[in-house]
């Protein structure tokens, strides 16, 4: 076992702190929202930072799995032709996917739910976790 880091590694992990910097301010910002916590146990405050923390995990693998196939040019096209996004404009993007639960006139309380149709764009982002698996090194 080492004694201590060799000074490439000392110098990657210094920059990583900003990674964990971010993703705390994140957290906290627009991104994933923690707050108010209004939790008043202290396994409520854990799971709750927990699912934050989660949810930032998977956030990350998200950014990781849109940014392989991205080839930044003038245009600001990825490869396949669609329009570049950031992380923010893709959310904004897939924010427009609805799931409405119906109820027809007359039907006596039946429901039935209605999807919107995914844009070519929508499914190729909905694809990408699937193309790119999160992977865990021993």
């Amino acid at each position: 076992m080492k004694d201590g880091l060799s000074a490439e590694d000392t110098v990657v992990t210094y920059k990583s702190l900003s990674q964990v910097e971010r993703a705390f301010r994140s957290m906290k910002g627009m991104d994933i929202r923690v707050r108010p916590i209004r939790h008043f146990t202290e396994d409520r405050v854990r799971s709750h930072s927990f699912l934050c923390m989660l949810a930032f995990y998977v956030e990350w693998h998200l950014r990781k799995a849109l940014g392989a196939p991205m080839e930044k040019k003038k245009t600001r096209e990825t490869v396949d032709g669609f329009t570049e996004h950031s992380f923010e404009t893709m959310m904004v993007e897939l924010a427009t996917r609805c799931r409405h639960a119906c109820t027809t006139p007359g039907s006596q309380g039946m429901t039935f739910t209605m999807e919107t149709e995914a844009t070519p764009w929508q499914r190729k982002v909905l694809e990408l976790p699937r193309m790119y698996p999160v992977t865990t090194k021993p």
